[in-house]
């Protein structure tokens, strides 16, 4: 059985997997940052409460929620989905609170293989 996917269908699969183990990563990290007091019972809430204006939220939440965004759009092969892709690799480094704990391999993946998608797509440029 001859198979018709193409380069671009492996590449976005990688760019996906190394988006969602980035993702992944950072939304793990958020929640573990939030300290509980001595003593106090640890609440079940919605990761996306309302309360206070998004106070709950750090950066690392918000590059999590755009990483696995970005995996998303990989998947389903949305319009510029490399170019959300590369945004959601470049955007942890953008904040001093999130730029130290970056993975860099899965981050080089991930942005090369965005790239690549967005440059290669026919009749773009």
């Amino acid at each position: 059985m001859a198979s018709d996917k193409d380069w671009r269908f492996y590449v976005a699969n990688i760019a996906a997997t190394a988006l969602l183990v980035n993702g992944i990563s950072y939304l793990a990290r958020g929640s573990k940052s939030k300290d509980k007091s001595e003593g106090e019972e640890e609440k079940a809430s919605c990761p996306f409460s309302c309360k206070g204006l998004f106070q709950e939220h750090d950066f690392a939440t918000a590059c999590g929620v755009v990483s696995v965004a970005g995996a998303v759009c990989m998947q389903d092969r949305l319009p510029y989905a490399g170019a959300a892709g590369a945004l959601a690799s470049v955007l942890p480094f953008a904040h001093s609170e999130t730029r130290s704990s970056a993975c860099p391999l899965t981050t080089a993946v991930s942005l090369a293989a965005c790239g690549y998608l967005f440059y290669s797509k026919s009749g773009r440029f």
